[in-house]
């Protein structure tokens, strides 16, 4: 079985259904965290939208 060719077809078929993850890079300098604009932004959408343990996905079209 050529592994990198069933990897790289699971990739795509990810990407055709707009279910493949891109993580942005973020610019930060390193020790200093981006405290008040992120905690403020939390504060309000939990207000907003309250919070708990669970998550959602997106449907997996068919």
């Amino acid at each position: 079985m050529n592994y990198e060719t069933f990897l790289a077809t699971a990739v795509d078929r990810l990407r055709d259904e707009q279910r493949y993850r891109m993580f942005v890079d973020l610019e930060r300098i390193a020790g200093r965290f981006p405290y008040a604009d992120v905690i403020a932004a939390m504060i309000a959408a939990t207000a907003s939208f309250g919070a708990g343990a669970g998550g959602t996905r997106c449907p997996i079209p068919r």
